[in-house]
């Protein structure tokens, strides 16, 4: 199977105005999918997808009806690199806060809904109710629509995931957490669906918990007793692949694919970081217990840095458009093509698993003709 991998695409400010456009970096790196893959079998998009209109705690500013169309314009545009357009979708720390709030001219919504509205449901097919947990945020109700939590899904005969951020979280912290409900939920479903613990899975959600820092450092981003919470429900599973974004920009690039990859022990902790090797047993002896690893997915949006009145990390393509708070057109020099961004793709054999990071953009080293090595990770 062959999996193409976006993340953080953070449409935002005047890419949000109608008519709506996609980010540089996200219609490059379809673009450059298809010509390397013709298709993938399928597309899995990590959250994250819409952010700073004109705060990311000023819900319900971008307004409903320019939501509509930019989730128009990415499903069409991802839809063109998947087989039958399948693509799934998790939501991220940013898409919550945009719509859950009323303002006067907005009922509350749900910018992260792409099942019961679609496009998963028309694409992936119906879940059943046992296949996924859901809930309405506890202080908007019905009328801001079901979220899902968790939800299961059997694509080609491999097993994925999808982990939502609990929406009753969005205004606690700015990263948020999973629901602990659905946690339980996972861990559950994984133990049903995987009871001798080698089968193939692939865990897609937003939140990274353990990653890597500048190709060097292993750092934790999420506090202890979510990151708990989340390894439990992972534990034991040696052929499970947790997919996460979040993490992006200058400090989470790679320029080699092993250094997204982390396998974990028994106990939760990765074992060292397999820094310039290609294969997983460079890196784990026979007798080590693996009990599950995590995967970086990259991102496609850096952060804005000028330094002598030069931009590091964006193209001088930037738009100009009328945000609400502006009494004219204005440039955003952030909301175009970014010269640092990456995507990953995936492909999975009978005994083993690839990833390979690509890159869209003109930053030295980061260029689409830099090509990281890819990581094998072989299976239990």
């Amino acid at each position: 199977m062959k999996i193409a991998c976006y993340t953080d695409i953070h449409n935002q400010q005047t890419m949000l105005q109608i008519p709506t456009v996609l980010r540089g970096s996200a219609v490059t790196a379809i673009e450059l999918t298809k010509k390397e893959w013709g298709k993938a079998d399928i597309a899995l998009i990590g959250g994250d997808n819409v952010s700073d209109y004109p705060h990311w705690n000023k819900s319900c500013a971008l307004p409903y009806k320019n939501w509509l169309d930019m989730k128009r314009t990415m499903v069409e545009a991802f839809a063109t690199v998947a087989k039958d357009s399948r693509v799934l979708y998790v939501d991220g720390n940013n898409d919550l806060i945009l719509g859950d709030l009323p303002t006067k001219e907005n009922p509350p919504y749900n910018t992260c809904e792409f099942y019961f509205s679609g496009p998963m449901k028309e694409t992936l097919g119906v879940l059943a109710e046992e296949d996924y947990i859901a809930k309405y945020a506890a202080s908007k109700g019905e009328q801001a629509g079901l979220h899902l939590l968790c939800f299961h899904y059997v694509v080609d005969g491999i097993d994925f995931f999808g982990l939502n951020i609990d929406p009753d979280d969005a205004f606690n912290n700015h990263d948020c957490s999973y629901n602990d409900e659905a946690l339980q939920w996972l861990k559950r479903k994984l133990a049903e669906a995987d009871p001798e613990g080698n089968k193939l899975i692939f865990a897609v959600g937003h939140l990274s918990a353990t990653t890597v820092k500048n190709e060097e450092s292993i750092v934790e981003t999420m506090g202890e007793r979510h990151k708990n919470a989340l390894y439990d429900a992972f534990s034991g599973h040696s052929n499970l692949f947790y997919l996460y974004g979040h993490v992006h920009g200058q400090g989470y690039t790679h320029a080699e694919s092993c250094t997204a990859v982390l396998h974990f022990d028994e106990t939760g902790k990765p074992y060292p970081l397999p820094k310039g090797v290609t294969d997983s047993r460079e890196v784990l002896k026979k007798d080590d217990k693996v009990s599950f690893h995590t995967v970086h997915m990259g991102g496609l949006r850096p952060f804005y840095q000028v330094v002598d009145g030069v931009n590091l990390y964006f193209e001088e393509d930037n738009l100009r458009g009328q945000m609400p708070w502006d009494d004219r057109k204005h440039s955003y020099p952030s909301t175009a093509t970014p010269k640092l961004a990456q995507y990953l793709l995936i492909e999975t054999f009978d005994d083993r698993v690839e990833f390979k990071f690509r890159n869209t953009g003109s930053f030295e080293g980061f260029t689409p003709t830099d090509i990281p090595t890819p990581y094998t990770v072989w299976l239990k």
